[in-house]
C-alpha cells in the first residue's frame, strides 16, 4: 500500500516535527512506502523548512488550529493533489505531536479510518486519520460546492467527517480499546523538574504495542509546564529512544 502523509504545521510545531518525522522513518524501515509532505502555514511558518521531505507553504485561512470551512476546503485541495502526485492508495493526515507505530488500522474498504473523536461524535479524531485516495476528489468538490453548509469556524476533524458523510462515504471508527487491547494512547507527560526534563516518565512498554500515540494533548500535560509543545517534543524523543534501544537489543540477540 502506497501511503501519502500530510502534516499541517505552523511555527509552534517546530519542536515536535523532528520527532514526528523520525517516527515515520521507523515505518519506512519496516517496509512501508510513504510520501511525506509538510504543509506549513504561510502566515506563521516554521523557522526553517524540514530536511528530507517535501515542503510547501499554504495561504488558506486556518483560523488558529485548522478551523473553518475555508480551511477544510483548502486542506482537501492539497490532500487530493498530494495523493495524485504520489500515486497513493490512501492519504493520512497526521498531527506532528503524534507517532504512528502501525498502519494496520487503515481500512481501504471505507472512505475514512481513524479513532472516534468522542463517544457522542461520529467523526475521526484530527490527530491522525486516513482517507482513501480515490475519495478525495469528490470530497474536495463537495467542500467547494457546498461550503456554505459547513459552519464558519467548524473544526477540521468534524468538517472532514461531515464532508465524508455528505459524499456517502463510509467511516471506520476505531475505539481506544478494541480487540482486547489498547489501540491508541494519550500520554500523560508527568511533572517536569526546574530544568524542564521529564521526571515522571510513563511506562513505555504499555505504549509500544499501540498503533497510534499522541503526546501534545494539553489535558494530559501537567499544568505547571510553561511551554507544552516543547515539553511534548521532549517526551516524544524519550519514547522514540526507548523504541530504538529495544529494537537494537533485539537485533543483537
Amino acid at each position: 500500500m502506497k501511503t501519502a502523509i500530510i502534516i499541517y504545521t505552523f511555527r509552534g510545531d517546530a519542536a515536535c516535527l523532528g520527532a514526528c518525522l523520525a517516527s515515520l522513518d521507523r515505518l519506512r524501515a519496516q517496509g512501508h512506502d510513504l510520501a511525506v509532505l509538510v504543509a506549513d502555514d504561510a502566515r506563521n511558518p516554521l523557522p526553517y523548512p524540514p530536511a528530507g521531505v517535501d515542503y510547501i507553504r499554504t495561504d488558506f485561512e486556518r483560523r488558529g488550529n485548522l478551523n473553518g470551512r475555508v480551511c477544510v476546503a483548502g486542506m482537501l485541495s492539497l490532500m487530493h493533489a498530494h495523493a495524485v502526485q504520489s500515486g497513493a492508495d490512501c492519504l493520512v493526515k497526521l498531527d506532528c505531536d503524534t507517532v504512528i507505530n502501525s498502519l494496520d488500522w487503515i481500512d481501504l474498504t471505507q472512505t475514512m479510518s481513524g479513532w472516534q473523536l468522542a463517544p457522542d461524535k461520529d467523526y475521526c479524531s484530527g490527530m491522525c486519520y486516513a482517507i482513501r485516495a480515490e475519495a478525495l476528489e469528490d470530497m474536495h468538490a463537495w467542500a467547494v460546492a457546498h461550503n456554505n453548509l459547513l459552519a464558519y469556524n467548524v473544526p477540521e476533524d468534524i468538517g472532514m467527517g461531515l464532508v465524508c458523510h455528505a459524499v456517502d462515504g463510509g467511516m471506520r471508527l476505531h475505539q481506544v480499546y478494541e480487540d482486547g487491547k489498547r489501540a491508541c494512547g494519550y500520554i500523560y507527560n508527568g511533572q517536569p523538574d526546574e530544568s524542564g526534563a521529564v521526571v515522571e516518565r510513563p511506562a513505555w512498554g504499555a505504549y509500544e504495542s499501540m498503533e497510534v500515540v499522541t503526546f501534545g494533548n494539553r489535558n494530559y500535560i501537567h499544568a505547571s509546564v510553561p511551554d507544552k509543545r516543547d515539553y511534548a517534543a521532549c517526551v516524544m524523543r524519550a519514547y522514540l529512544d526507548y523504541l530504538g534501544a529495544k529494537e537494537s537489543r533485539l537485533l543483537q540477540e
